[in-house]
């Protein structure tokens, strides 16, 4: 087969050398979605019948030394409502025992003969075929006794986990069900839609005295009986929020607010314990509905789980949680996790009412529950965080940079990105789980964000209130949500008379954004006008035609604090009442604040007249944000080739004097993806001197060297020191070295903070010598913080090749399950590993392949890979790695973009930087050309054959 993979690659070669930029990989097919559709399978439940109340009696047996170990034994009674005649009932249930003596169903009261019982594993259907008919106006009970397996393989439905106490393993079992793991631990009907009330009880007999249960709900302690515990009934409510740990966990708070966690570990519950209760009562303030609701004894607990598949989980009245998204130490946990901790308590609690509360129809619209929550988590912290602590984290600020350029921009960039309403309807598990992706979580925040700055907070608000308060305890669709929030000022301030859902369709059902591009005609003095187009970062063959109603603001140099807006309609791609005017003389900024979910080109001289004035004293008259966007929305522009590299580069020159970390997050991330791909560039070294240049005032001013500071300067503070010392700024190597030989001492050694700690081991090991990396080594060895191991692995992959050799050989001798861990922080943290990570795949895949069963670790460790090919021999030997390995060809889409773009634009890049940023020091690295590439063509596929 290898004979095949020469004329490939050759094929590449000649199409980069003719037209380097183009969609080199195509759309990959979702095999599921494309053999589902073939077939036209349907993995919906019928709707003739469905549950009411379920009353779940579950009896876990944990450390019991026979053969009952790690199973557990279920009781349900499912009150039915029978919607239409019928002979069949359909639920769902997974890798549940029961026989057809299990099984009861009654009618009125009365038995029901089953004639058989069909179990469909495809889809986890069970489908009862009963030897009457029966009707709507009549009521059932389906009674069943089942059996399971606490298994953790995957961490879903009900599973086992551990912790170690001292010497001793100590277990307790945990649910996941979102979003389809509910039928692992009970029979039932496991759609969002489908809701219904819940009483769980849990059964402890087989358990030592030490166990607990809690679960959604408080305890029923009028029915209590001896080794049960009985909970009261739920709200009505899908079945993917059913929660319930057993465990020996203790408790920090009172009955209806509390954390859980190992008793090791519950002085780390005070702020999340803190932080929640603030949390909560600013989400029932906004959306004026009591969490406890009348009549239904409501509780919020939240506990930690050593063993979790995801961050955390929005069970209603049981947020579970990852450790590390839970619990916080002080002189421990760093500031970024002490605000992920916020965060995610933020997008949980936001859940219960944007999720639990009022559902999405259906997993196409997960959106719904995940995009609020992750507008939330943003926008409810940063007033909690002000209530509490009296200052701001500038949380919008950081949506705009972390959000929406980091995440949702770059996703939605490509050919491969959908619509937030999934075009094709999901019905599979695989195809509903794919659904959790930056689409829903930050693609939906954003859109959400943009309607709330043009409907205003105050609206946008009122809005929300109708939409819960009108929906609660069912399931909708989005045109329900923004039927809800339009009231008739809103439709009046619309165009063409549409309706706001109309307005939204092409956010909603269309994938990727816009790029506005803004012209000035020719001999006009005083206007300008905008036209729209589909962005693309490496742009396809065919351009999509898509056009959104835009809402446009923009601000001029004339009035910088006068905010205008307009509509621009999609049909004739321009401004809605046609011109825009703005003095020939000064800037022009769209997107104020960057609200919208769009990016703006300009005309040549509105980007010059930008970027003087950026230089200017009084720069910060464009917000923050607006300087962090002038940065992304400039180096997307120019990579993508909508936008010439000296334009872009221009707008960074005023950063000498930039002190913000907003703008700054926004350049690190430019002047990164630069880096990696001007690798073998002839002045690299200039650019990296260009960068520690300019970032020499806001290091200075942040401080490093003290980690004290507020919230947001010491973000400022971690990411100053990580820039300044990767791209060579002396004080700040030397701060590194001195820190690290500190912290090294046998006796007395120094402490680092948290926050700088990893910063500092990778700065000190990247040019430190084999003693001062034998020494940390030894220290990671030595080490049980989890914390700190984690920041020491990571800087062992900064050290140099040697060194980097050398970890990777013990590793793989020595504790070979960590050699993915080895190879993801050498990865990241050196950017001349590419070879050395290939030729280690290359060379011990056997043993790699025994630890990663299925390539998913393998793919990911090649995805990143991928990202930092900068030479045609490293893409052949990826290209090779993944054609005798992964399988996975679309991971070599990133390298060929990346070799793309440098023989396209790496000269105009060289000779910006030699223009710019004078150097004596001349550096003798030369780049690859498309004569070298087919030279070593076959030598490298005799090395590799």
């Amino acid at each position: 087969m290898m004979k095949y993979l020469l004329p490939l690659m050759l094929a590449l070669a000649i199409c980069w050398a003719g037209n380097p930029l183009f969609e080199n990989v195509a759309p990959e097919l979702n095999h599921e979605l494309v053999r589902d559709e073939l077939v036209l399978d349907n993995y919906r439940l019928p709707d003739d019948v469905v549950p009411t109340n379920y009353v779940i009696e579950l009896t876990p047996y944990l450390d019991t030394i026979d053969e009952k170990n790690f199973t557990f034994d279920g009781h349900s009674e499912i009150d039915l409502d029978i919607k239409r005649n019928t002979t069949t009932i359909t639920f769902h249930a997974k890798q549940l025992k029961f026989n057809e003596e299990d099984v009861n169903l009654k009618i009125d009261n009365k038995n029901i003969s089953i004639e058989n019982i069909t179990l469909n594993e495809q889809k986890d259907f069970v489908t009862l075929t009963l030897k009457e008919q029966i009707t709507s106006q009549m009521k059932g009970k389906l009674i069943l006794n089942y059996s399971g397996v606490l298994r953790n393989d995957e961490l879903r439905g009900f599973y086992n986990s551990s912790y170690q106490k001292e010497n001793e393993t100590r277990w307790l079992a945990t649910t996941h069900f979102e979003p389809v793991g509910a039928r692992q631990a009970f029979p039932c009907w496991d759609e969002p839609a489908i809701k219904a009330t819940f009483t769980i009880i849990i059964n402890t007999r087989a358990l030592n005295k030490e166990y607990q249960a809690v679960s959604n709900m408080l305890e029923d302690t009028t029915q209590k009986q001896e080794n049960k515990t009985i909970f009261f009934q739920t709200p009505k409510m899908s079945t993917y929020l059913v929660a319930f740990v057993v465990s020996d966990y203790k408790k920090e708070g009172n009955e209806t607010f509390g954390v859980w966690t190992r008793s090791n570990a519950i002085s780390s519950t005070k702020f999340a314990y803190e932080i929640g209760q603030e949390t909560l009562n600013n989400l029932i303030k906004f959306t004026g509905i009591n969490y406890n609701q009348p009549n239904i004894p409501m509780k919020m607990d939240q506990i930690s789980i050593p063993d979790f598949g995801a961050g955390a989980m929005e069970n209603w009245g049981l947020v579970t949680y990852r450790e590390s998204a839970l619990l916080y130490t002080e002189g421990k946990t760093t500031t970024q996790d002490k605000q992920s901790i916020a965060t995610v308590i933020a997008h949980e609690f936001s859940h219960q009412w944007f999720g639990n509360l009022v559902t999405c129809d259906w997993w196409d619209y997960i959106w719904l529950n995940e995009g609020f929550a992750t507008f939330f988590q943003y926008y409810t912290t940063e007033q909690v965080v002000q209530t509490l602590f009296h200052e701001s984290w500038r949380l919008m600020d950081q949506f705009v940079i972390k959000n929406l350029q980091a995440s949702a921009f770059v996703i939605d960039a490509t050919t491969k990105t959908r619509p937030l309403n999934s075009e094709i309807k999901t019905k599979n598990p695989n195809q509903i789980q794919a659904l959790f992706d930056d689409i829903a979580y930050k693609k939906g925040a954003s859109i959400l964000r943009m309607l709330q700055k043009y409907l205003t907070e105050d609206v946008f608000q009122e809005g929300l209130k109708n939409y819960l308060t009108n929906h609660k305890y069912n399931s909708v669709t989005p045109d329900i949500l923004f039927n809800e929030i339009e009231t008739d000022d809103i439709k009046k301030g619309l165009p063409d008379n549409l309706s706001l859902y109309k307005v939204m369709d092409n956010w909603l059902n269309k994938a990727g954004y816009p790029v506005v591009t803004v012209e000035r005609p020719e001999n006009s003095t005083t206007i300008v006008n905008l036209k729209q187009q589909r962005f693309y970062l490496v742009k396809p063959a065919k351009q999509d035609t898509t056009q959104w109603y835009i809402p446009i603001t923009y601000v001029t140099e004339e009035a910088p604090k006068d905010t205008k807006s307009l509509w621009m309609k999609p049909e004739s791609a321009s401004v809605h009442n046609n011109t825009v005017w703005v003095n020939n003389t000064q800037w022009i900024l769209f997107n104020k604040d960057q609200t919208g979910y769009y990016r703006v080109n300009y005309y040549p001289d509105n980007w010059n007249r930008l970027a003087a004035y950026l230089q200017e004293k009084n720069y910060t008259i464009i917000s923050d944000t607006n300087r962090a966007q002038l940065i992304d929305d400039a180096l997307n522009l120019a990579r993508a080739g909508y936008l010439n590299y000296d334009s872009a580069l221009q707008i960074t020159k005023y950063l000498n004097q930039e002190t913000d970390y907003i703008p700054w997050y926004a350049a690190v991330r430019a002047f990164d993806y630069l880096d990696h791909i001007l690798q073998g560039m002839e002045n690299h070294d200039k650019y990296h001197a260009y960068v520690a240049q300019k970032i020499e005032k806001f290091a200075n001013k942040v401080n490093y060297t003290d980690p004290e500071g507020s919230h947001v300067t010491k973000l400022g503070k971690v990411l100053a020191l990580d820039t300044a010392c990767k791209y060579g700024q002396k004080d700040c190597e030397n701060f590194a070295k001195e820190e690290l030989e500190q912290w090294l001492k046998e006796e007395g050694g120094k402490k680092l903070s948290p926050d700088l700690r990893r910063g500092i081991i990778c700065a000190g090991l990247r040019k430190g010598d084999a003693d001062t990396w034998q020494k940390t080594l030894k220290k990671f060895q030595d080490s049980i913080d989890i914390n700190e191991r984690g920041d020491i692995l990571s800087g062992l992959g900064c050290a140099s090749m040697e060194n980097v050799d050398k970890l990777l050989s013990s590793t793989i001798k020595e504790n070979a399950k960590d050699i993915f861990s080895v190879m993801s922080s050498i990865a990241a943290g050196n950017a001349k590993s590419v070879d050395a990570l290939l030729d280690f795949i290359n060379k011990y895949i056997e043993e790699i392949k025994k630890i990663d069963k299925n390539n998913k670790q393998l793919s990911a460790l090649l995805n990143k890979l991928a990202i930092k090919v900068t030479t045609y021999e490293q893409y052949i030997q990826l290209s090779l790695v993944v054609y005798k390995y992964a399988q996975e060809f679309t991971v070599l889409a990133q390298a060929i973009e990346n070799l793309a773009w440098i023989e396209t634009y790496q000269p105009i890049v060289q000779k910006w930087i030699d223009d710019n940023h004078k150097q004596k020091e001349p550096n003798s690295a030369t780049s690859f050309t498309l004569a070298s590439f087919l030279v070593i063509i076959p030598v490298l596929l005799a090395r590799f054959n």
